[in-house]
């Protein structure tokens, strides 16, 4: 029942507090230092061992994610979308409710974040609760915001932008 800023502070605490608790489950999480020693993923028997092979399965999905996100944009599901973030006094007075749209985005922005997660984890070879952390939240909202986040290949933009600072 909360938006705008107040809905980034309640999501930052809510991490924070997620993050914490895994942090100290060491039975779960490994504790601080997290889960070492995976084996490598494989697909179909392939073997995903090198930064190259990760390359391989990274892009397809990439690429996938992004006409998904296309296709849902121009279906009257992303409409009602930007509609909702222009003005969703008028998008509740044209019969839609507002409510039920925030929370089937919330679960699509969480399917293609855990997506992403498991690729990292996998990247990284090592869960770590330490690597989820608020420092990292912000980073990604700071990508959004430097490319734009009315667009989809925006927020890319910002992150190359960004992780390419440090260097």
């Amino acid at each position: 029942r909360i938006s705008g800023d107040y809905y980034v502070v309640a999501s930052l605490a809510f991490q924070y507090v997620i993050i914490q608790g895994l942090v100290n489950w060491t039975s779960l999480s490994g504790g601080p230092p997290g889960l070492f020693a995976f084996p490598s993923p494989t697909i179909l028997g392939w073997s995903i061992s090198s930064n190259m092979d990760f390359i391989y399965v990274i892009v397809p999905i990439l690429v996938l994610a992004l006409g998904t996100l296309l296709w849902v944009r121009r279906m009257p599901y992303g409409r009602a979308l930007v509609a909702m973030a222009d003005d969703e006094v008028a998008l509740a007075a044209g019969g839609v409710k507002a409510d039920a749209l925030r929370v089937s985005v919330f679960v699509l922005a969480g399917i293609l974040a855990a997506v992403a997660g498991v690729l990292f984890t996998s990247f990284l070879d090592v869960a770590s609760p330490s690597d989820y952390g608020i420092t990292e939240s912000i980073l990604m909202i700071t990508m959004v915001l430097v490319g734009g986040a009315r667009s989809l290949i925006g927020p890319f933009i910002g992150a190359v932008i960004l992780a390419s600072l440090p260097y």
